[in-house]
């Protein structure tokens, strides 16, 4: 379980503070010799008293910024090892605070008062960046506990999903090696994952993906009801006003973030696309069209209920028709592009 150098750490996370104790309790059970502690900066890259520890964080915090630490502390030849990130979410809130708008400070998930994160901002972020999710509260069989099972799974379906974990299934954890490079990708917005393929998917996740630009004004109009469409939704889009930007989206609730994330691979040299396409993981490599590249759209709605006979044609009523197809590709970029103002932070439109 442990080479004798290194002491092999176990984060705990999650918003929900009686399940995340219970299962910082099961962990110490299944590893009687861990030393059990409360996250604490100034030693986050200390190491351990023992070869083996469990550290808790509080509600709010980022599991990505103490897990960074973590891994940089190991790099540094220090002796610490992340074995996991382990999220616990409390059956009983799970769907509720995934579809909250409450400000985290709010809730107490924050101690600082401009935070603009949500509750389920603050919950998405942690389920997202876990190897490991631990369902407290109900098992499988309880129709709450299949629901937000089944929820969990579509929101993260590289993580091994627990409920009511025992010591004797978590006792594992700790011999293994957290992937801190398919953590932070599962971050990225642009890329959502696959949908899983699960026997019973009281979740869903919708996703629609097309092959021609959005018109910029349209899709503004259309901007609510789709960042309201599921839980959760994600991906990338091709702006007509903007054809050589690949821009991101992520809607939770009332909160929606859209920016640049870099040129197409399109858009880009031959020689320079090469390189560019390396640096993305291969579960990031959609197939190449033949003459659209790796343009299109691509965004996946999470919910307990879609409303896929409107959101589909809501958003295919967005897309350039035939004719202006033609026009734009004869005329160059629409400049009547309500989202220029957005996106003037980080470099403005392309017209």
């Amino acid at each position: 379980m442990t080479d004798g150098r290194s002491t092999r750490t176990v984060i705990v996370s999650g918003i929900h503070d009686e399940a995340r104790r219970r299962v910082v309790r099961i962990l110490s059970e299944a590893a009687p010799g861990a030393t059990a502690s409360q996250f604490d900066p100034a030693r986050a890259t200390h190491r351990g008293e023992g070869p083996l520890r469990i550290v808790e964080l509080p509600g709010g915090t980022d599991p990505a910024i103490v897990a960074e630490a973590l891994m940089s502390s190991d790099r540094g030849g220090t002796g610490t090892t992340l074995a996991g990130v382990v999220t616990a979410v409390d059956a009983q809130q799970c769907v509720t605070d995934l579809a909250s708008g409450e400000i985290a400070h709010s809730r107490g998930l924050s101690s600082d008062r401009n935070d603009p994160r949500t509750t389920a901002e603050t919950l998405l972020r942690q389920v997202d960046y876990a190897d490991h999710l631990a369902l407290v509260g109900a098992g499988r069989a309880d129709l709450r506990g299949r629901l937000c099972l089944s929820l969990l799974a579509h929101l993260n379906p590289s993580a091994r999903l627990l409920a009511e974990p025992s010591p004797h299934e978590l006792a594992p954890l700790f011999g293994r090696c957290f992937d801190g490079v398919d953590a932070a990708a599962r971050l990225s917005p642009a890329f959502p994952p696959l949908p899983p393929h699960t026997e019973e998917d009281l979740a869903e996740t919708v996703v629609w993906r097309r092959f021609r630009p959005l018109h910029p004004e349209r899709f503004f109009e259309a901007l609510d009801e789709t960042a309201s469409a599921g839980l959760r939704s994600r991906g990338r889009l091709w702006l007509a006003g903007m054809p050589d930007a690949m821009l991101s989206w992520e809607a939770v609730g009332l909160s929606l973030s859209f920016e640049r994330s870099g040129p197409w691979l399109a858009a880009l040299p031959a020689g320079t696309r090469r390189l560019a396409a390396e640096l993305r993981r291969p579960t990031d490599t959609f197939d190449w069209h033949p003459r659209t590249g790796d343009r299109r759209q691509h965004i996946a709605f999470t919910g307990l209920g879609v409303d896929t006979p409107r959101l589909l044609p809501l958003l295919d009523s967005c897309l350039l028709t035939d004719d202006e197809v033609l026009a734009w590709e004869r005329d160059g970029p629409l400049c009547e592009n309500p989202f220029a103002p957005l996106l003037e932070s980080d470099g403005g439109s392309d017209c």
